[in-house]
This record gives structure tokens, sequence and C-alpha cells, in this order.
């Protein structure tokens, strides 16, 4: 894993990304993660799809990820997660990760997800974590690198080519819609 420093919008520093798309980088294709909330407990968490960008996401042209295979429909069909809920989606108490918000980072040669995790009765939020991987199908576990009561982590590359999509070395991390930490990668993966 990374080595990541965090820093706060004056002098903290710690060590150590509803859904988010990425353009495939060699191909020319969309990437979206999305929730699957139905089904038994081990088909839950958060899965992933794709699409060639020049179909726009067009019923019948998105094709979700399905136990190693790219060819189930995008509305209707099974999912593999990739992000799998620990517990159900329903109460009393739900833990699982969700909303990943997807980046791929130059510095690292990765891709890089900042989680939500809800944790607790009332989908109580346990904090932002981050996962890396290679291929955006195979993650590391994700590890909480922020303790916030928000939703939604956003990133946005701070190099001459940063995006939502696109980071390198540093990036600014919004949670929430509001940034106050800087995210700097300290070693490549």
């Amino acid at each position: 894993m990374p080595s990541i420093a965090t820093t706060r919008m004056a002098t903290s520093w710690a060590e150590k990304v509803t859904s988010a798309s990425l353009s495939g980088r060699k191909r020319r294709t969309s990437t979206s993660y999305s929730p699957l909330i139905a089904g038994p407990s081990p088909s839950k968490g958060s899965g992933i799809a794709r699409g060639r960008i020049e179909d726009k996401g067009q019923p019948g042209t998105v094709f979700k990820y399905y136990r190693g295979q790219w060819d189930r429909p995008g509305l209707t069909g099974k999912s593999t997660p990739l992000f799998p809920a620990i517990t159900g989606w329903k109460g009393p108490y739900v833990k699982a990760f969700w909303g990943p918000s997807v980046h791929w980072n130059s510095f690292l040669k990765a891709y890089v997800a900042l989680l939500n995790q809800a944790h607790g009765e009332n989908w109580t939020q346990g904090g932002i974590y981050i996962s890396f991987s290679k291929d955006l199908l195979n993650w590391t576990t994700p590890e909480r690198i922020l303790t916030s009561n928000d939703w939604y982590p956003q990133v946005l590359g701070l190099g001459p080519t940063g995006t939502d999509s696109v980071a390198d070395k540093y990036l600014r991390l919004y949670v929430g819609g509001v940034s106050t930490t800087v995210l700097e990668f300290l070693t490549p993966g």
C-alpha cells in the first residue's frame, strides 16, 4: 500500500477516494461503479459496469461485470460486488462500503477509490476509506484515512492534467462538497 500524507489546511499531518465514472485510458469505454442492493448478502455491495463512450449509456449498451465476464445487462443483470457489503443494506445495523469515487493516479500508476462506510444504525457514517487497484477489478482492503460524518468523497487532481478522474501525487479531497484536506502520495504503489 502506498504511503499517504494528509494535510488539513493548517498543520495536522497523518500517514497513511452515487456513482463515479472514468474513461478507459486505452479503450473508448466508460466504467461506472454503482450500489448493488438486491439479492442475498454475498451479492450486495458496490459493483461495476461499462459501456462504449460513443453509446452514451443508452439502454442495452452497458454491461455489468459478473463472475469474470462483462456480459450482464446494465439495468437488470447480476453483478459481482467489488466492495462487498458486510451486512445487508437494511437496518437496524448496516456495515457496508458504498459510493466509491474512483480516479486514475498517474503517480501511483494505479486506480484509487475513496469510499464511504455506513457503520451502525441509520447509515451512520464510519469514515472515508481508500483502496487501490491496477485493473479496476481487484482492490486492496479499504483502510480508513479520515473520520467524518459527511458523505460522498470526491477528488480533484492538482497537477496540470488533474481532473475528478485523473490525479497525480497531490489531490484535493472533498467530502460533502467541502474541501479541507490535500492528499499527498509519498511512495508509488
